[in-house]
């Protein structure tokens, strides 16, 4: 059986260290998926004893190799692929359904090193991505998607997706589209001119409802409206433009094949990005009325100045970034709309399981600042599943660390890792 130590238990980052965790072997593997993508992960298998049960984490845009939830899986006997995508710490040309390939070629390492239960386990939007993988693995080859939102052609019927065993999702969320469409600020209403604001749309605006932290903001039913309503705008005009920057360049690709010349290779080969500002605006963020749980009154990324941080503010230590550069700001028009368009992407954790019936758990910190509990059980009862959990940890945020009552934080709890790997031996202890 593999001993952990104390701090592996509980670590004070957000993720483990791999000196941590004993009694296994740790293999650094390169994936190759269908495609010739290339991404990367550590194997890590206990050495006790041959397991059966294989795990695997992966999230459409960070490196997971070190997520918090391998060691209690190690010490329970699985065997667990933890590792990025072809597209890690960069989402400027993420497209979900290419990401597909990339996880299958996870999973069947998984299979062909033993492992004869494969779960999927979502973690924050890994929770999507797992979710759209299961759908399209189980969906008939023939009837399985052949393009992507911007139109252009993926063979993913002809591709071979090993489906999973089952679903674990923990602190996961409903899509990066779906909680986009939650914060996006719809007070910006020319996307040229991010210093502009329509102050009657604006979350921090004081006559809006907005009070400065350590201070709750309180906002009315009618602005909440207004407010949603004006998201979801902002979010249509980005699609046309998207929409018609990728137009643009397939009439200039056309039009180089009619009449070559530089000028006109040229003008094919651009792409026309969509930037995309102010991605802090969640009412629900400041004002704890709205959907009551144990969440705090801060930022998602727990920063106590979301009003900055929607402008691109320092945020701080969080995952070592500034900024919100590695996150909603740079995007091909084709990965806006496969990735972070609420009215295109497939990456729907709701929808997605809305096709499936395999065994699914879903582990749901209540001090969530992400997401509330009337998307997690919209989801959770989306699922057709015969064998399917719901447990809520309280006290505890998007990332498992515990909320106290004077607002400070400590230690990551074991308590959501716990609920997953005593819901695997519950569920397939005759494979550990």
């Amino acid at each position: 059986m593999t001993t952990l130590s104390d701090s592996t238990r509980l670590p004070t980052g957000a993720n483990v260290n791999l000196g941590d965790i004993t009694g296994c072997t740790v293999e650094a593997v390169q994936l190759v998926a269908e495609d010739g993508g290339r991404s990367r992960g550590h194997l890590y298998v206990p050495t006790a004893r041959r397991p059966r049960v294989g795990v695997h984490i992966m999230h459409p845009r960070t490196d997971q190799t070190f997520n918090y939830n391998v060691p209690p899986l190690v010490e329970a006997g699985c065997m667990v692929l933890a590792r990025a995508g072809r597209w890690v710490n960069n989402d400027t040309a993420t497209i979900h359904e290419t990401l597909l390939l990339d996880v299958a070629a996870g999973v069947q390492l998984l299979r062909s090193r033993g492992c004869e239960t494969v779960v999927l386990l979502g973690n924050s939007g890994g929770a999507p991505l797992a979710a759209f993988y299961q759908w399209q693995a189980r969906t008939t080859p023939s009837t399985r998607l052949r393009d992507t939102p911007a139109g252009d052609q993926i063979d993913l019927p002809g591709a071979d997706l090993p489906a999973a065993d089952a679903i674990v999702i923990i602190g996961g969320h409903p899509g990066e589209a779906i909680s986009l469409r939650k914060r996006i600020d719809p007070s910006l209403l020319d996307e040229t001119k991010p210093l502009e604001w329509e102050s009657t749309l604006d979350m921090y605006d004081p006559r809006n409802g907005f009070r400065q932290l350590p201070e709750g903001s309180t906002y009315s039913a009618d602005f909440l409206t207004k407010h949603a309503e004006a998201q979801q705008a902002r979010i249509d005009r980005i699609d046309a433009f998207a929409r018609a920057s990728i137009e643009h360049r397939r009439n200039a690709e056309a039009e180089f094949r009619s009449r070559p010349d530089p000028h006109g290779e040229r003008v094919a080969s651009h792409t026309q990005h969509v930037v995309v500002h102010r991605t802090m605006a969640d009412p629900a963020m400041l004002d704890l009325s709205i959907e009551p749980d144990d969440r705090r009154l801060c930022a998602y990324t727990n920063h106590l100045r979301p009003d900055l941080l929607n402008y691109g503010g320092a945020m701080g230590d969080f995952a070592g970034q500034s900024g919100q550069s590695g996150l909603v700001k740079f995007l091909t028009p084709e990965a806006w709309l496969s990735t972070w368009s609420a009215n295109t992407s497939r990456a729907d954790t709701e929808a997605c399981l809305g096709h499936l019936e395999e065994p699914l758990l879903t582990v749901h910190y209540l001090g969530d600042n992400i997401t509330q509990m009337t998307k997690v059980r919209a989801t959770f009862d989306a699922a057709k599943s015969a064998v399917k959990d719901l447990v809520l940890i309280p006290k505890a945020d998007h990332f498992g660390f515990p909320i106290h009552p004077d607002g400070t934080s400590g230690p990551r709890i074991a308590d959501g890792t716990d609920a997953v790997t005593d819901w695997l031996h519950s569920n397939f202890g005759s494979g550990f």
